[in-house]
């Protein structure tokens, strides 16, 4: 999902809180239909947004936002993998029609539809590209070199632990947050939280290194640690 403003875009990556910064922009969560797209009444003209689906590469951005800033959320890589894990384990619990989200795709493939452990699945459902993470993320990388050698600009990543901070930040960057939209940043619920539990509980020292192994080049890009 793409988020299309007058002064950025923001690219949406899976359980990083994406849902979140769309339901402030749009009122709706990416999976909505359009038709449910409202700006909220805070929203100031210039940040009303248009989702027209996502992109991965510079030739797929709209001429008239090329030139903008980019906005991503960025996760802790082993938090991230323990949100997909109580996602579809949250999912598989439901009514049918819920389950049906969760029931394909690479997480459901590698955990056989939620019979695997936490440690196997993630271990599972790494391929030749690196692990999960990074074949989520890699096409931003992709992205990012393409906007800086062709278009003078880049991503911002926000990080999703400090996004409310992080999002007042950079819009400061074009104008004062009216009083409204700031408190609607800072108290509006957060979006299909999996679990409150600690992510580090989830590991043992192995599936932890494994992870630290498959997801290194973004690991270092982004200065995580386990303990972070």
């Amino acid at each position: 999902m793409t988020l299309l403003t007058d002064d950025f875009v923001f690219i949406h990556v899976p359980k990083a809180g994406g849902s979140f910064v769309a339901k402030l922009f749009i009122g709706a969560t990416p999976n909505n239909p359009a038709a449910m797209h409202r700006a909220p009444s805070y929203l100031p003209e210039r940040w009303h947004a248009t989702c027209p689906g996502a992109h991965k590469t510079c030739s797929a951005i709209p001429d008239t936002h090329k030139h903008l800033p980019h906005i991503a959320v960025r996760r802790n890589p082993w938090a991230w993998y323990v949100s997909w894990h109580q996602f579809h384990l949250r999912h598989l619990s439901m009514a049918p029609s819920q389950r049906k989200l969760v029931e394909v795709g690479p997480w459901a493939e590698a955990s056989e539809v939620g019979r695997l452990s936490f440690s196997e699945t993630v271990r599972n459902v790494q391929d030749d590209r690196g692990g999960f993470y990074t074949v989520n993320h890699r096409s931003l990388l992709t992205l990012d070199k393409e906007l800086k050698s062709k278009l003078g600009t880049d991503i911002t990543y926000l990080r999703q632990s400090h996004l409310r901070e992080d999002l007042c930040t950079f819009l400061r960057r074009f104008d004062e947050i009216p009083t409204a939209m700031e408190k609607a940043i800072m108290d509006t619920p957060r979006v299909n939280v999996s679990t409150k539990k600690d992510y580090r509980t989830y590991y043992d020292d192995e599936t932890a290194q494994f992870v630290g192994n498959v997801d290194k080049i973004f690991i270092e890009k982004f200065g995580y640690t386990f303990e972070e």
